[in-house]
Formats: structure tokens, C-alpha cells, sequence
């Protein structure tokens, strides 16, 4: 009677249990109207206890909206769906289109072990997420999807297709410049989640044949470039032999320093995030005795 427990379900019931042991109580009518007090206390307690926890990890802001924005134009950008397919091309997959952004993905003549999961039959895949909503059938390919994660693991790794050369027409004396690409990222167990923190990371770092640093080169940045002939540049033994050895470490030198700037960001980044979620289990604990100091 005193908790009520037959018509609802008793909330904090080890809190309580607690609490009812250290009644001191000379009758039963007096027992059972101090449990429906304490009964009313935890309740509410607990009740604060969730809507302080929600109001605390709930960012709000606008920013659930900026983010959902920012898939929609990741959903819409057709730059990323032409090259995925010509991607899988190079790859050796079939390519047969369906419809608007829907395709049949087929084994074809396939290089490489790095998609097991594509059935003879083939698989059928969108990039529209409202299709893919609609159609259980159909893969929605994203960046995140472990076909085209495989795709750019394969790319990045192998060493066919991983330079290009082009000539770039501009006023000024002739030069070589030679731009490059690394990828950081943390090679740590799955369960520490180090990818929440620092994912793998695009550093991009350029120079010219005289070492100069050229990352930050307006210019360079929005050059158009043509097709060229390498072959005669590369038949040269003082540019093999010396010039672009020099420069891979002067590129090397480059990306060394980026990179600690990068994990330095990213170490900052956590330790803010871990003391938001110390300082908000300490204010949850004051609110609901249930968060113990374990957590």
C-alpha cells in the first residue's frame, strides 16, 4: 500500500528498499505513510534524473539541423556517384544502370578479391536514399558503404593508379612541382573507438623542385591542368635518380609536421569530450543516487 506497487510499476525500488530500511517506524500506519513519502521523493527524483540526463548530451542548437543539411548534400553530390562508378570500372565491376542513380552492380571482370560480398547474380544499388527507403531490395551507396570502402582501401594501397601527371599552363618561369596525399589515421583496437576522435585524415602537401612549400598556393590550388607527356621527363636519370627522391623527402618533412598538429587537435578534442562527460555523470549523480562512482 505504501508503495502503490500494485497499480504501478515501483521505480527505484533498491533506492527505496535503502531509504525503508532506515525507518524507524513505533506502528504499521505510520511505516506505511512514510513509505508513501519517500515513495513520491524517489519518484520525482528519478523522473529529474532522465530529463537532466537528456537536457545535458542533448546539443540542440540547430545543430541536429546542420547536420541533417549537411547529409542531404552529401546524398545529392553527383561528383561522388560519377566517380564510384568509375571507380568500380577500374575495378573490373559491370556497370548496367536501372534508373535515375539506380544500378546493377555484376561481378564482370573483376582484378581483385576485395568485394566477397557481390553475388553472380549481381547486386542492385541507389544513391538516393528516399529509394533506398522505399526499396529493401536496393543498397543505398554512401561512403560509408563496404563496397566503396574496399574500392578506396584497394585504390590507395595498390600502386596502379595512385600518381597522374598533367602540365599546368602559367605565366612565369617553367618549374615541377610534385603534390602528394597521406593518410593518417590510428591503428588501435575497434573497442577504443579512436576513429571517433581522429579518422583518417587527407593531408595534402605540395612543393616545388627547389623544396618550396606550395600547399598554400592560391594558384596552385584552382590550376587547370591538361595532358601531358611524363614519359620524357621520366627518362631524364638527374630527375629519377635525384630530383624526386629530394623532393618525396621534403614531402616526407611536410606531412611530419601537419601531422602533429592534426593529432594534437584531436588529443585536445577528446580530452574536452571526457571532461564534459565526468562533469555531467558528477551532475547526474547529485540528481539520481543510482549513478554510482564506478561509472
Amino acid at each position: 500500500e505504501g508503495l502503490n506497487a500494485f497499480e504501478k510499476n515501483l521505480q527505484g525500488a533498491q533506492l527505496l528498499v535503502k531509504r525503508l530500511q532506515q525507518i524507524k517506524a513505533d506502528t504499521l500506519p505510520k511505516f506505511i505513510e512514510e513509505s508513501k513519502k519517500l515513495r513520491a521523493e524517489t519518484e520525482a527524483q528519478m523522473e529529474r534524473g532522465p530529463d537532466r540526463l537528456l537536457a545535458l548530451t542533448s546539443k540542440g542548437g540547430g545543430e541536429i539541423e546542420k547536420v541533417l543539411e549537411e547529409l542531404d548534400g552529401w546524398d545529392g553530390d553527383r561528383e561522388f556517384e560519377d566517380w564510384i562508378l568509375r571507380l568500380f570500372d577500374h575495378f573490373g565491376l559491370e556497370v548496367e544502370e536501372l534508373d535515375a542513380r539506380d544500378y546493377l552492380l555484376k561481378q564482370g571482370n573483376v582484378i581483385t578479391d576485395a568485394f566477397p560480398d557481390l553475388s553472380e547474380d549481381g547486386m542492385a544499388v541507389t544513391f538516393d536514399r528516399d529509394r533506398a527507403l522505399m526499396r529493401e531490395e536496393i543498397g543505398l551507396m554512401t561512403a560509408d558503404h563496404p563496397m566503396v570502402r574496399n574500392s578506396i582501401d584497394l585504390l590507395l594501397s595498390a600502386e596502379a593508379g595512385n600518381c597522374a601527371f598533367g602540365v599546368w599552363e602559367a605565366p612565369g618561369t617553367s618549374s615541377v612541382i610534385l603534390e602528394a596525399y597521406y593518410i593518417l589515421e590510428c591503428v588501435a583496437p575497434a573497442s577504443l573507438q579512436t576513429d571517433h576522435y581522429l579518422p583518417a585524415v587527407p593531408l595534402r602537401v605540395a612543393i616545388d623542385y627547389q623544396g618550396k612549400d606550395m600547399t598554400s598556393d592560391a594558384s596552385l590550388m584552382k590550376a587547370v591542368l591538361r595532358r601531358g607527356n611524363h614519359r620524357k621527363l621520366l627518362e631524364q636519370p638527374k630527375i629519377t635518380g635525384e630530383m624526386i627522391p629530394e623532393m618525396l623527402k621534403t614531402l616526407d618533412l611536410l606531412a611530419g609536421k601537419r601531422r602533429v598538429a592534426v593529432v594534437k587537435r584531436s588529443l585536445e578534442v577528446m580530452q574536452s569530450s571526457f571532461d564534459e562527460e565526468k562533469e555531467r555523470l558528477e551532475d547526474l549523480a547529485q540528481l539520481n543516487p543510482l549513478v554510482g562512482e564506478e561509472e
